[in-house]
């Protein structure tokens, strides 16, 4: 584009339509690798190097193996605690 990434940046900040333009194209060009990806991946396309495409999304999308997950609670009822409850 012919600009810093800091005028970038400041552009996103101060052209509320740029800056949507950005977030969208962002998501069609995730859309884009993601097919990429299937297609290697299913054999169409033996160009394609899976472990390179995903080393990628985890970069550039920041995606993960695993999403850690923490459940909270003083007590988790019983199935019939639960039943008798609901039933009240």
């Amino acid at each position: 584009m012919g600009i810093s990434y800091n005028t970038f940046l400041s552009y996103m900040d101060k052209y509320e339509e740029f800056a949507e333009a950005v977030a969208q194209a962002d998501v069609l060009a995730e859309v884009f690798w993601e097919e990429k990806y299937m297609q290697g991946a299913l054999g169409f396309n033996k160009d394609v190097s899976p472990a390179m495409l995903i080393m990628y999304m985890k970069n550039r999308y920041h995606w993960r193996d695993r999403h850690e997950q923490t459940v909270v609670a003083e007590k988790i009822p019983t199935l019939d605690e639960w039943l008798e409850e609901k039933d009240g």
